[in-house]
């Protein structure tokens, strides 16, 4: 024979959590386990079984434990076995929000030929947090960052990055929280853009009007082989078949 007790009910249920990429987010859930033999077991939104009974006892009350890396919806289940006093049962809580704070868009990785200029990117997919938040190059910070914020609260930094044989390196953005409200403190850092200066030297050459002319122009600093080249001639492309005497008062 068994007795009803009043059915167990939550002391505590998971709330939700913001963390920054990198981040742990600790969920938790209390149950009393006085007179009951309780497990705790978390789910995702889905259903999904995403950890299994890992908590501790005391206090006559048993709090189940998740941790989590990921943005998400979950919840925990309280599965109580059924016993002489007992019928047995289960309850499940509330979801719990967990918020990563991470970018939406990183650097990419580019050849940059002299005299030309690129713009690096980084944005990130909260905003109102961000205590500081710079550009790096090989390690040192990078003067003249723009940082902006949009109006649907999106943060955004920018650099422009210049084709000079200085400016070839590894780029990364970091942005650094401060401990606040809902939020440990922490940095967040790009995935690294690799910005490789890439010169382009043309030889002079001379020769007779009407006949052939041989050009030719060196690559250094491409980390692979161009997939076209094209010599022109005022916005016009060259074909290897063309003679001089085919421009107007040729030099």
């Amino acid at each position: 024979m068994t007795y009803d007790y009043v059915f167990p009910d939550f002391v505590k249920e998971p709330v939700d959590v913001t963390i920054l990429a990198g981040q742990t987010a600790s969920l938790s859930c209390t149950v009393p386990d006085t007179v009951y033999s309780v497990k705790v077991n978390w789910y995702s939104s889905d259903g999904t079984l995403v950890e299994t009974d890992l908590g501790t006892h005391a206090n006559s009350e048993y709090t189940g434990v998740y941790e989590v890396l990921t943005s998400g919806d979950f919840y925990c289940k309280a599965v109580y076995t059924p016993s002489s006093l007992f019928n047995g049962g289960d309850i499940h809580s509330e979801s719990a929000t967990v918020t990563v704070i991470n970018y939406l868009i990183q650097p990419d990785s580019a050849d940059l030929g002299t005299g030309n200029s690129i713009t690096l990117t980084c944005k990130l997919d909260e905003a109102g947090y961000v205590g500081s938040w710079s550009w790096y190059k090989d390690g040192g910070e990078v003067s003249g960052s723009t940082l902006a914020i949009q109006a649907n609260q999106q943060n955004i930094i920018t650099t422009k990055v210049s084709g000079t044989v200085d400016s070839g390196g590894d780029y990364t953005c970091k942005a650094v929280y401060e401990d606040q409200t809902g939020l440990s403190a922490g940095t967040i850092t790009s995935s690294t853009a690799t910005i490789t200066i890439v010169d382009v030297t043309v030889y002079d050459v001379v020769v007779e009007k009407g006949e052939s002319a041989a050009l030719r122009c060196d690559i250094s600093g491409a980390d692979s082989d161009p997939t076209t080249m094209k010599f022109t001639v005022d916005g016009g492309d060259v074909t290897q078949t063309e003679t001089l005497s085919e421009f107007t008062d040729a030099t």
